[in-house]
C-alpha cells in the first residue's frame, strides 16, 4: 500500500513545542531542562541519514571532526549522553582491575551516573573532599592518590575532574598543574573531564578549549545542558582512544542510525547558543539574581560563577516548603530538593567524644603536669611488655573501685594501645574460630568492630544485644543465652572462651567489665 507523506514548511510551525519556549523559560530546575528550537529542526529536516556506527553519516563525521578541533584532540566520538559518555572514556581507559578513579565527591561520577564506574569499569571510585571547598587542588590529588602497587592497593589509574561543578569553575591553573603531576607518574595516571558544562566555563572566559584539550587524554562534553540541543553528548580524545572508544559505545548500546538526527541540531545549539553569546547572557542573569537575593538579606551555598545560583533557604530564614510553594504561584519549576544546604557528612572513619562532652580544664591540668616530666610520660606511652604507668592505674583503680562499690585492684588493669587493640587480643587468647560459637555485641556498635570480628573468622556468628536505661538489657542477654546454650554442652576448654561479649564506651563509668 502506498501512503503520501506531506513535509511541512518550518515557517508553519508555531503550533508545535519545537515553537513554543514558554515552557522552558520558567524552568530554574537545572539546566538540563532544556527546549530545542525551529532551527534545530530545521537542520533535522535537512540532515543526511547515515550509520554512525559504519562511520558513514557525513553530518557526524563532520561534526565530530570539529568538536575535536575545538579542543585540539585528534578525534571526537558521538554518544547518547554524558552518563554514557563518562563510562565510554573510563571503560576505555582502564585495562586490567584493580584501579580507580580519583573524583571530587560531589562529581557526576561519583555520584549521578548509578554505580557506572563500579559495575561497567570494575573501578573504584575515590571521592574526594577539597580542601578548600570550593575545587581540588594539587595538594589534594597527591595525598589521595594511591600509587603503591602492592596486593592490598587499588592504584589510581584516572584522575577525573569536572568543570563546571555545582556552577563553579575550577581555575585553569590548577587543572594545569594536576595535569603536569598526573602525566609525570610511572605509569602516568590518566586524566579525563567531565566537561558536560565546560561550555559553561569557556563562556565565563575562565579557560580556552584548546588549553584545557592539552590537560586531558579524553573530554566528554554534553550537547543538551544549557546548550539545549535535542541529545547526546562527544568524547574526545587521541585517534587511538577514540578507535577503542567504538567498541566501549557499542557495548553500552550508543551505536546508532541515521545519527545525523543528533548532530544537525547539536551543531545549530552550538552556534547559536554557545557562539552566539547567550550563556554568557544567563550568567548576567544569574549574577543579578544573586545580587538581588543578597540585597534581601538572603545567603547562598557557593558563589555564583556562571549559570547557577545556589540559594541557601535555612540560612537566609525562609522555609523550603512556603518557597517552593511561591514558586508554583507564579508558575516557576523550582527544584525543592536542591534548596536545602548540604548535611555535614558523617565520616565513620574517624570517631571522638564531642569536646562539650569532655572535661577540658581537668585534662589540660593533668597533660601540663604529666607530659612536662620526661620520666613519666615516658612511663605512661609504654604499650609493651608493661602493664602501663603504676600511678595511672592505681588511679584508675581506685576510682572504678569507689564507683562500682568494689575493692580497688590495680593489678586488674592494663594500659594498651585502645579499644581496637584490647578486642584483638582478647580473640587472640580467649577464643579459637574452632571452638568459639557466638559474639554478642551490644547495640549499637562502633561499625569497624563487625570487620574485625569477620576478619578474625567469626562472620555470621555476630548476635546484638539491646539497651536498657541501665546500659544492657540482662533480661534479652539471658534469654538469648539459654536458647544459644541448648543443644552446645561441651565443656569449656582452657583459654577458650565460647563467647565473647563486646561493648565500646566512651567513658569509664560505663564499662562493663571490670
Amino acid at each position: 500500500m502506498r501512503s503520501e507523506t506531506k513535509v511541512a514548511d518550518t515557517q508553519n510551525f508555531a503550533d508545535l513545542a519545537w515553537a513554543n519556549s514558554s515552557e522552558a523559560s520558567n524552568d530554574f530546575r537545572s539546566d538540563i531542562f532544556t527546549r530545542p528550537t525551529l532551527s534545530m529542526l530545521e537542520a533535522i529536516i535537512h540532515t543526511t541519514l547515515g550509520d554512525c556506527t559504519a562511520d558513514e553519516d557525513q553530518t557526524t563525521v563532520s561534526f565530530q571532526n570539529d568538536i575535536a578541533d575545538l579542543v585540539g584532540h585528534e578525534a571526537a566520538l558521538l554518544v547518547m549522553s554524558g552518563t554514557m559518555g563518562n563510562q565510554v572514556a573510563l571503560r576505555t581507559a582502564l585495562t586490567v582491575p584493580p584501579h580507580a578513579v580519583l573524583a571530587d565527591h560531589r562529581g557526576h561520577i561519583a555520584t549521578l551516573e548509578g554505580g557506572g564506574a563500579t559495575s561497567i569499569c570494575n573501578a573504584m571510585i575515590q571521592g574526594i573532599v577539597p580542601s578548600n571547598g570550593h575545587h581540588l587542588t594539587l595538594d589534594d590529588v597527591k595525598k589521595q592518590s594511591i600509587l603503591r602497587e602492592t596486593v592490598f592497593d587499588c592504584p589510581t589509574r584516572i584522575i577525573s575532574l569536572e568543570n563546571t561543578l555545582c556552577g563553579t569553575i575550577m581555575p585553569f591553573e590548577d587543572i594545569r598543574a594536576i595535569s603536569i603531576w598526573a602525566r609525570a607518574q610511572n605509569p602516568p595516571i590518566h586524566m579525563h573531564l567531565d566537561g558536560a558544562r565546560l561550555w559553561e566555563a569557556a563562556a565565563a572566559g575562565a579557560c580556552n578549549l584548546r588549553e584545557i584539550g592539552e590537560c586531558f587524554d579524553s573530554i566528554q562534553m554534553c550537547l543538551t545542558k544549557g546548550l539545549g540541543a535535542p541529545l547526546g553528548s562527544v568524547v574526545t580524545g587521541s585517534s587511538a582512544f577514540i578507535k577503542r572508544a567504538k567498541w566501549s559505545r557499542h557495548l553500552l548500546g550508543g551505536g546508532v542510525r541515521s545519527s545525523g538526527l543528533i548532530t544537525a541540531p547539536a551543531r545549530v545549539a552550538i552556534h547559536d547558543v554557545f557562539l552566539g553569546g547567550k550563556l554568557r547572557w544567563a550568567h548576567d542573569k544569574a549574577r543579578r539574581a544573586t545580587e538581588l537575593w543578597q540585597s534581601l538579606g538572603g545567603e547562598v551555598r557557593l558563589p555564583t560563577e556562571t549559570n547557577m545560583v545556589w540559594l541557601d533557604l535555612p540560612a537566609s530564614g525562609v522555609d523550603q516548603d512556603d518557597f517552593y510553594a511561591a514558586g508554583r504561584e507564579q508558575n516557576l519549576k523550582i527544584s525543592n530538593s536542591l534548596m536545602t544546604a548540604p548535611r555535614k557528612q558523617i565520616n565513620f572513619l574517624r570517631g571522638w567524644p564531642a569536646p562539650a562532652l569532655l572535661p577540658t580544664a581537668l585534662l589540660s591540668a593533668a597533660c601540663q603536669r604529666v607530659l612536662t616530666d620526661q620520666n613519666e610520660y615516658t612511663q605512661l606511652q609504654e604499650y609493651g611488655s608493661c602493664h602501663g604507668m603504676s600511678r595511672l592505674r592505681e588511679g584508675l583503680a581506685d576510682w572504678l573501685g569507689a564507683h562500682y562499690g568494689v575493692d580497688p585492684d590495680s593489678q586488674r588493669i592494663c594500659i594498651t594501645g585502645g579499644a581496637s587493640q584490647n578486642m584483638v587480643t582478647i580473640l587472640q587468647c580467649f577464643s579459637d574460630v574452632n571452638y568459639t560459637k557466638a559474639v554478642w555485641v551490644v547495640a549499637p556498635c562502633y561499625h569497624l568492630a563487625c570487620g574485625m570480628f569477620e576478619d578474625s573468622g567469626f562472620a555470621g556468628r555476630l548476635h546484638a544485644i539491646p539497651e536498657d536505661d541501665e546500659g544492657l538489657n540482662l533480661q534479652v542477654l539471658e534469654q538469648r543465652l539459654s536458647a544459644f546454650e541448648k543443644g552446645d554442652k561441651r565443656e569449656m576448654e582452657q583459654k577458650v572462651l565460647r563467647a565473647v561479649f563486646f561493648s565500646a564506651r566512651a567513658f569509664y563509668s560505663q564499662l562493663p567489665f571490670y
